[in-house]
């Protein structure tokens, strides 16, 4: 059987769908079960940066509410990292 993700507990995924900005589709295929296919989690695992309303399948939800990347130098930030495995 499948745990969920390590980082569900931090991800805006979760948030979003707390909030009742997103469906619970995406929970429930993707962040519960621990699915490898999740894009978020191959580029958090690469140290890739990506914006908080990019949905785990890779595509960008423009209704999400999405804090910028970018630091006052514009360079790319990388997300804080929770101690959570």
């Amino acid at each position: 059987m499948r745990t969920a993700c390590k980082w569900y507990a931090i991800c805006p995924i979760k948030r979003f769908t707390d909030d009742g900005k997103l469906e619970r589709y995406w929970v429930e295929h993707y962040c519960l079960v621990g699915n490898p296919a999740c894009i978020r989690y191959q580029m958090e695992a690469r140290y890739e940066p990506h914006p908080d309303n990019m949905l785990p399948n890779g595509e960008v939800r423009n209704d999400l509410d999405a804090p910028s990347t970018e630091t006052k130098e514009g360079e790319r930030r990388r997300p804080a990292r929770s101690s959570i495995s």
